[in-house]
């Protein structure tokens, strides 16, 4: 018993241990699992359902913590998964991402080392797609939620796990002269660490965000 009383007590403190992290810029890196749920594909009279295998995705991020609580990212995002069945039969295929989105986070704890946090972005993706002998790929609008929980391991450095759901506009995929519509949405289960570079050599930077508003000289949002 005492040594789950003591095992408590070190959790308990390690959350209550606060670095908290300082304003300005960090770079992330986050990677992880994709869940597609089963998407369509019509061509205006006939729709399919198609299913995929567990997939997996991977990113990185740059962004400027407000030291208010909101955070401000510009997201890179590869996601890639195998087609299982096409109409409940098993077939071959696949469909993968690149998407690049900007992202408004927003804290919703201040001064603790645990921070659970959630926010979205809007972007485009390049989509590209082979389904049951159609295939494409181009340029679609999308938009992203996300939220999930960091940990800050130190003033500068910081883990966190993070869901996200991503949906864009259908991709049009073709085979010879027949079209189709193929949709994309995805959840994805991330880990990734983030780290803030010495806050004087990015002082430039942060005074680039503060003349365009994202930040006061006292760290609060505009």
């Amino acid at each position: 018993m005492s040594r789950w009383i003591g095992m408590a007590v070190v959790v308990a403190g390690l959350a209550g241990c606060a670095f908290a992290a300082p304003q300005g810029l960090y770079v992330s890196g986050q990677g992880g699992v994709s869940y597609m749920p089963d998407l369509q594909m019509r061509d205006g009279i006939v729709r399919a359902s198609d299913s995929f295998k567990t997939g997996s995705i991977f990113g990185t991020a740059i962004g400027y913590d407000s030291g208010n609580r909101w955070r401000y990212e510009l997201d890179w995002t590869h996601q890639a998964a195998d087609i299982d069945h096409f109409n409940g039969i098993s077939d071959r295929g696949h469909l993968w991402s690149m998407g690049v989105m900007t992202n408004v986070l927003y804290d919703l704890t201040e001064g603790t080392a645990l921070t659970p946090y959630v926010g979205g972005g809007l972007g485009v993706q390049w989509i590209g797609s082979s389904v049951h002998g159609f295939s494409g790929r181009a340029w679609r609008p999308a938009y992203q939620l996300r939220t999930g929980v960091r940990y800050d391991l130190a003033r500068q450095t910081a883990l966190f796990v993070e869901y996200r759901f991503v949906q864009s506009q259908a991709l049009t995929l073709a085979d010879g002269p027949a079209r189709a519509d193929h949709d994309f949405r995805d959840h994805a289960l991330m880990v990734g660490i983030a780290f803030h570079p010495d806050v004087d050599m990015l002082e430039p930077y942060g005074r680039v965000a503060r003349y365009l508003g994202l930040a006061s000289d006292d760290g609060n949002t505009i």
